[in-house]
């Protein structure tokens, strides 16, 4: 086995995506486990989508998944959630579409807090282990404030969220994940670059290579098995939410797929260069921002993270149709 990896997640419609893609990398890659966290919607919708996907792929059995942290470390203010992009459910709001929405799938969620599951796992595969977290960072956050050696048994943390120029899609300066809990962001960045290396997967990098609709509408279209009938399903909020906002969104950015498809295959970034960033917890615009310490300038900086300059949008393109026929 080539890698170990344990995907963090708030499921929403690109995080279905890209959970399709680590598991059609079954034979490369093993999952070891799914933490979900609150973020895109509620725990609920969390865990059943994540349930959903795990059937499709046949691997409710195989998989542990695991609820953890359904609100923010210091909440003190909602956060909101972004059903207006992936809809209620967070995926589409089809769930009668096969694999469909039961109780009955319930009974695969682990006890264990997914906090605790983090920490032990990180240990049964101490130097093996990549997380990859697509969500808001409050179980990172808390394991590693209950475990500080955490980071030093990571070979790596690929984390999707923040932006290198301010420019946000929840304020105007902040990205949906960081600014959920900007409190975990902040003591992610400050204590695991000290034991692993830290990839940084930004907003606007996506927006910067969201792929063209042509492209996306023969990917979907290329057969009518469970998997493409699925994923088109899962889509269609986010395909209306992203056409209506065509400057904002030229064509379909799967957040969540470009830190997946960099930590299976670290060519797919291009040019990774180390960068302390500083984290914004206070004011009333830029809450939950991150800005990139290019001069060295903050004595409080946090890092170094890994920043990427661009996308290999073909390796990118063939690891999201291998995420339907692989």
């Amino acid at each position: 086995m080539d890698s170990y990896v344990l995907y963090d997640c708030d499921t929403g419609s690109d995080d279905a995506i890209a959970l399709m893609m680590l598991l059609s990398y079954g034979k490369k890659v093993k999952t070891v486990a799914i933490t979900c966290v609150g973020g895109n919607v509620g725990m609920d919708n969390v865990v059943m989508n994540n349930l959903r996907i795990l059937k499709l792929f046949n691997c409710l059995d195989d998989i542990p998944l695991y609820k953890g942290c359904k609100e923010p470390m210091v909440p003190i203010h909602s956060p909101g959630d972004a059903k207006f992009v992936h809809g209620k459910d967070g995926m589409g709001d089809c769930p009668n579409v096969f694999p469909p929405a039961s109780p009955d799938l319930l009974k695969h969620v682990k006890s264990e807090h997914a906090v605790n599951a983090i920490i032990r796992l990180s240990k049964e595969y101490s130097g093996r282990l990549k997380i990859i977290a697509t969500g808001p960072l409050t179980n990172l956050a808390m394991a590693v404030k209950l475990d500080p050696e955490l980071p030093s048994r990571l070979s790596g943390l690929y984390i999707m969220g923040g932006t290198r120029a301010a420019t946000g899609n929840i304020t105007p300066t902040a990205e949906f994940n960081f600014y959920f809990d900007p409190e975990a962001v902040w003591i992610t960045m400050k204590y695991f670059p000290k034991g692993c290396s830290v990839h940084l997967i930004d907003y606007e990098l996506t927006i910067e290579h969201a792929c063209k609709w042509d492209w996306v509408n023969d990917w979907l279209s290329k057969t009518k098995d469970e998997r493409h009938v699925f994923a088109k399903a899962v889509l269609q909020v986010l395909f209306e939410f992203s056409k209506s906002k065509p400057k904002l969104r030229p064509g379909l950015n799967l957040c969540d797929a470009y830190a997946m498809a960099i930590a299976i295959d670290d060519s797919v970034g291009n040019n990774p260069t180390k960068h302390n960033v500083v984290v914004e917890l206070g004011g009333f615009h830029c809450r939950g921002a991150i800005a990139l310490d290019h001069k060295k300038i903050s004595k409080d900086a946090l890092g170094p993270v890994f920043i990427y300059e661009s996308i290999d949008l073909v390796r990118y393109c063939a690891m999201l149709d291998h995420a339907l026929c692989g």
